[in-house]
């Protein structure tokens, strides 16, 4: 008997021990689950992307001081992967496909999306096109949801692949402001910008999946280390009298005293830590979505030469929210954010990409 074809099959970086990509990847199968849509996340194993979650392995060169620091990070990541894995329990996956493989995958849905994340960022997937689904069969139109270049321009040498893969697509949808310029300008096709998939579910949605924290306390989330960004927070914690809790992309580094890292958990307790938090200090896209999401206090730090800025830039300019993005360690005149208007955008938003959502599943289905 043939197997039923899903619905929609998404394609994404859900295999990354990175906190927003894991969340999105759950918030954008949730949401069409909602939709009343049968849907799996295609289980590719990116050859490209996995060079960044690479197999842990412990070697050493003797025992010194180096070795032992060594010996602990790895044991921290293996640690946190495999908190990530039990996050990832809550996914629903196809089966395996490999760059070999993955042929077999251009057929199986009326429906597939591409997104949310860098999927479009060349240098991040090693020029992996089948994140421009260029596996899916001519019969099937393709769609990307919320997609982001990661770029405030396509370097010159992708841009031809590019062109030629995005020309291909039915329904463009971007995370940033500037990716409409991207595709405009490489493809002369417009895209649609829609928030990031986090930011489809409410709190309350996402309070089902997470683990409380307790404490009074700041949380410091660094994509990228930033000694500046833990001497601010450490000046707030102390100010306010509060604790400082911290998950950092990397593991090496002292901190000092009253804080306590914990970047080897998982997503249920990073985002139990945003929503406890008195206030969030980051230099995160993700960062700076789910404290807007859960109305916290929040500050982000403004990165130097950075495409990081572009993507929070576009995201802090959508809530009327740049004031939020500083020079740290500079001292700050602290704001409450007033969550009333944020709020109203935010419903709107969601409600204009949901329709958006929905027209791309529906113009697959007729």
């Amino acid at each position: 008997m043939e197997k039923k074809k899903l619905d929609v099959v998404t394609l994404t970086f859900h295999q990354s021990d990175n906190y927003g990509a894991v969340l999105q990847a759950y918030a954008l199968q949730t949401k069409i689950r909602k939709l009343g849509y049968s849907t799996q996340i295609l289980n590719y194993f990116s050859e490209g992307v996995n060079f960044w979650n690479k197999k842990i392995t412990f070697k050493t060169d003797g025992y010194n001081l180096r070795t032992f620091k060594s010996i602990i990070w790895q044991f921290l990541r293996r640690h946190k992967h495999a908190n990530f894995d039990h996050f990832r329990s809550y996914l629903e996956l196809t089966e395996p496909y490999f760059d070999t493989t993955i042929s077999n995958a251009g057929n199986i849905a009326g429906v597939y999306i591409v997104g949310s994340d860098q999927v479009w960022n060349c240098d991040c997937t090693f020029e992996d096109y089948h994140y421009f689904l260029d596996f899916v069969e001519d019969d099937f139109k393709k769609n990307s949801y919320a997609a982001s270049f990661g770029y405030s321009s396509i370097p010159k040498k992708y841009v031809e692949s590019c062109k030629k893969h995005l020309c291909r697509f039915n329904k463009i949808t971007v995370r940033e402001e500037n990716g409409i310029d991207i595709v405009k300008r490489t493809c002369d096709l417009q895209a649609t910008m829609v928030v990031d998939p986090v930011m489809l579910l409410s709190s309350e949605e996402w309070k089902k999946v997470m683990t409380p924290v307790a404490g009074k306390y700041i949380f410091v989330y660094q994509a990228e280390k930033s000694p500046s960004l833990i001497q601010f927070a450490n000046s707030l914690a102390k100010s306010r009298k509060c604790k400082l809790f911290i998950v950092s992309s990397v593991f090496k580094g002292t901190y000092g005293k009253n804080t306590k890292s914990f970047s080897d958990k998982g997503p249920d307790i990073f985002l139990g830590l945003i929503s406890g938090a008195e206030c969030v200090v980051t230099n995160s896209f993700h960062g700076t979505a789910l404290s807007i999401l859960f109305n916290k206090e929040f500050y982000v730090e403004s990165l130097k030469h950075n495409n990081t800025n572009s993507r929070v830039n576009s995201i802090l300019k959508t809530f009327n929210l740049e004031n939020r993005m500083i020079d740290m360690p500079l001292p700050i005149e602290t704001t409450q954010i007033d969550y009333t208007n944020v709020n109203k955008i935010l419903q709107q938003l969601q409600k204009e990409s949901e329709s958006v959502l929905l027209d791309m599943i529906h113009a697959e289905s007729k």
